[in-house]
């Protein structure tokens, strides 16, 4: 780690620089640029942040100050983890990175206990329990600790719930005490697949549909990383559901607030990141309810603001 005291007694002047202001920081691992190596790596037991891998095996290699693992595999909580990453530091503040993954069998509440990026991305995942596979992208940055920066976070992919128990998810339940159906909490998720895309905070959620009963409920919309809901839930209520009523989630994960026979929720506004500076310059936010009159106005203000470009180009023009 960068700013970690250690052998190298040859620091560049950016490190100390570093060090002096960041002194309770780590920085991040930094690369030599002179090296070209490639090895087969197989490791027992690697230790990495508190996360132990075990059986690691795959080629790495070093080029021009970036790190490749390709086609590497371990052993992660308990199922088997096989990767494709790069790695490469900006500063000894900053370093970027991108992932390739796809896990087996996948231990939903010991990854949760175990990994403390699964809680943050995921926190959902606490009331889940049983078997999942993942098949994921992912890209984005790490900060001054090596933490990762979730706003900087971009990707996507698939989540398949093999065998799973969802038991008590606030969410399920407020629609289900909503509608009287109690089987929302607990609903039959086995089989499930979700796709979700990552960006700006904000995780947008594919339409998916699971059991709850008779019913055939379908989920889509956005979440973000700090909890905010606007999901859209449609109940099929025949055989197949053919036919059903659209109910919309709002509020948070802790808090959500449900309205049936609406199709109208309340956007969020995603959050903004400088990938130059590695700065958050805005968290993401509930958007603001206007008007019918607010609306309005914006409308009539953007209408006239093209009007105005529009003269201008053609006064332009005319000079010309």
């Amino acid at each position: 780690m960068a700013l970690k005291d250690g052998d190298n007694s040859k620091k560049s002047i950016e490190v100390d620089y570093a060090k002096v202001e960041n002194p309770k920081s780590s920085g991040v691992v930094i690369i030599p640029k002179n090296l070209d190596v490639s090895l087969e790596a197989d490791a027992k037991n690697v230790e990495f942040k508190g996360l132990n891998l075990n059986n690691l095996f795959g080629l790495a290699s070093v080029n021009k100050g970036e790190v490749f693992l390709k086609n590497t595999s371990f052993d992660v909580v308990g199922s088997r983890m096989k990767i494709d990453a790069r790695y490469q530091d900006e500063s000894p503040l900053t370093a970027n990175y991108d992932i390739a993954l796809n896990v087996l069998d996948f231990d939903v509440q010991r990854a949760y206990n175990e990994i403390d990026m699964v809680r943050e991305m995921a926190t959902a995942a606490k009331n889940v329990k049983g078997i999942v596979s993942l098949d994921y992208k992912l890209k984005g940055d790490f900060d001054k600790n090596m933490t990762p920066i979730y706003p900087s976070l971009e990707g996507g992919g698939v989540v398949n719930l093999r065998d799973v128990e969802v038991k008590n998810l606030k969410m399920l339940s407020a629609v289900g005490d909503n509608i009287g159906a109690k089987a929302f909490n607990n609903p039959d998720m086995k089989g499930v697949n979700i796709e979700t895309h990552i960006k700006n905070n904000l995780i947008h959620v594919d339409k998916f549909t699971f059991k709850v009963s008779i019913l055939r409920p379908t989920i889509s919309g956005t979440t973000s990383f700090n909890g905010l809901l606007d999901l859209r839930v449609r109940v099929g209520i025949l055989p197949g559901g053919l036919i059903g009523f659209p109910i919309v989630v709002t509020g948070t994960h802790e808090k959500p607030q449900v309205k049936i026979f609406s199709k109208k929720g309340q956007g969020i506004v995603d959050a903004l990141y400088n990938e130059k500076s590695n700065k958050v310059i805005r968290e993401e936010r509930r958007a603001e309810k206007k008007t019918k009159r607010q609306q309005r106005k914006e409308k009539e203000a953007q209408e006239q603001k093209a009007k105005n470009a529009e003269k201008q180009v053609s006064k332009d023009l005319k000079e010309k």
